[in-house]
């Protein structure tokens, strides 16, 4: 993992958000609601289908969280971050978006459908946009999309990654297939090229653990997950997973941050003798606050729903 190094101070934060942008008072009523549904079906057992390839599991959202109505309402959550990275050697300061949205999946074809049809299922789409300034014009441009199961935000179902640069490009897929995942990458380094292999077995991906961990119980952690490196980077090595640790190291915790003061659980996932330590808001819309994966360190600066697709 890369070492951090002191950057420049960030500029100046905007106004802090009112209590309405991040609270999620106006949808406390539906959380009530969600976390009873959510407790009937899984006191009756009642499955969900989840995959394309005809499995059955049953619901996993303890908190309400990945069902609550917020995610009904057509609009994006939209997350921006003062971030902060080492490029080729020197500490890069940006802006970090995450964007979640729920969407239908179609996970055979790997598309969101234009209609509703046999096999689809309903996700939560998560984007990771890094759009990093090197030098007086060198840019430097990744993007993430995970597709997470609505019904259990833990299940990984389809993951992209691009990287583009003035040096080249890179572009990895991740896509769950039967009992494991398909994985095909393009890199344009020496020695990677085209390759494609698979991986078999459950695994969880760490680019989702952004997402994951605000819909987790912080009083009944994971314990042990088998953990596939990041996938977002400039190059495509065959990475396997690796077993991780996912554990609340504590909760209340305050994190004041641009976007305003969060009492917080802090996550901490240990895997090959690093940590990565995630803050995510106990209250409201669970945003996360605060993060340290190891190679990107931010913090939140404002928090919105928006129909970030539309044009102005």
């Amino acid at each position: 993992m890369a070492e951090h190094e002191e950057g420049t101070t960030p500029e100046a934060a905007p106004p802090t958000l009112t209590p309405s942008q991040v609270s999620g008072r106006t949808f406390r009523r539906y959380n009530l609601a969600a976390l009873a549904c959510g407790a009937a079906a899984l006191a009756a057992g009642a499955p969900w289908a989840l995959s394309g390839e005809g499995a059955q599991v049953a619901a996993h959202d303890p908190l309400g969280f990945a069902r609550d109505a917020r995610w009904d309402d057509g609009k994006a959550e939209v997350a921006r971050y003062t971030a902060q990275r080492t490029i080729y050697g020197s500490p890069r300061d940006f802006e970090l978006i995450r964007i979640a949205v729920k969407e239908p999946f179609d996970p055979a074809q790997r598309v969101k459908p234009d209609a509703d049809r046999p096999g689809v299922l309903s996700a939560i789409k998560t984007v990771a946009v890094h759009e990093v300034p090197c030098g007086r014009a060198y840019t430097y441009r990744q993007q993430l999309i995970c597709r997470l199961a609505q019904a259990d935000p833990r299940r990984l179902l389809d993951a992209t990654s691009s990287s583009q640069e003035w040096c080249g490009s890179t572009f990895v897929v991740l896509a769950r297939k039967g009992a494991g995942f398909a994985r095909e990458a393009h890199s344009y380094w020496d020695g990677q090229g085209d390759w494609a292999d698979r991986i078999e077995g459950e695994l969880w991906l760490e680019d989702q653990l952004a997402f994951t961990l605000r819909g987790l119980d912080p009083e009944r952690a994971p314990g042990k997950v088998r953990l596939l490196p990041s996938i977002l980077s400039n190059k495509a090595p065959a990475t396997q997973p690796l077993e991780a640790t996912i554990e609340c190291k504590a909760r209340g915790e305050e994190q004041v941050v641009p976007a305003g003061s969060f009492r917080c659980a802090h996550w901490v996932v240990t895997v090959g003798g690093q940590t990565r330590d995630y803050w995510v808001s106990e209250e409201g819309a669970r945003p996360l606050v605060a993060f340290d994966d190891g190679v990107t360190r931010g913090q939140l600066r404002s928090l919105e729903r928006a129909a970030y697709w539309v044009g102005r």
